[in-house]
């Protein structure tokens, strides 16, 4: 997925040392793709008051592993609405990187 592509394209700001290319190409493990999550997110609240929140909603003491792992988009400019929330995801990041790449197709 080329989310700091696209997130780039857009206007948001690059962090790390890697090129954008490079990080795109990370694992979803590697902290610096990671960080430059972070700060796509923090862009996206900031300038585009669009908010996103990763949770897991199972056990995790039975079954860390389930497809449990859920996000949701929210406006933050009008009434705080949900504009999109989805579950079964694997992994936070799994969940983090489709919320990401969900939001900036809004803009």
């Amino acid at each position: 997925m080329d989310l700091i592509k696209i997130a780039s394209k857009l206007g948001c700001r690059h962090y790390t040392e890697f090129t954008v290319e490079e990080l795109d190409e990370l694992p979803l493990s590697n902290p610096n793709k990671q960080i430059e999550y972070y700060f796509i997110q923090k862009w996206l609240r900031e300038i585009h008051k669009i908010h996103i929140n990763v949770w897991f909603k199972g056990d995790m003491i039975y079954d860390y592993n389930s497809l449990d792992w859920c996000y949701e988009i929210k406006s933050l400019k009008e009434n705080f609405s949900i504009i999109e929330n989805r579950t079964n995801f694997k992994s936070f990041e799994q969940a983090l990187e489709e919320s990401l790449y969900q939001a900036l197709l809004l803009i």
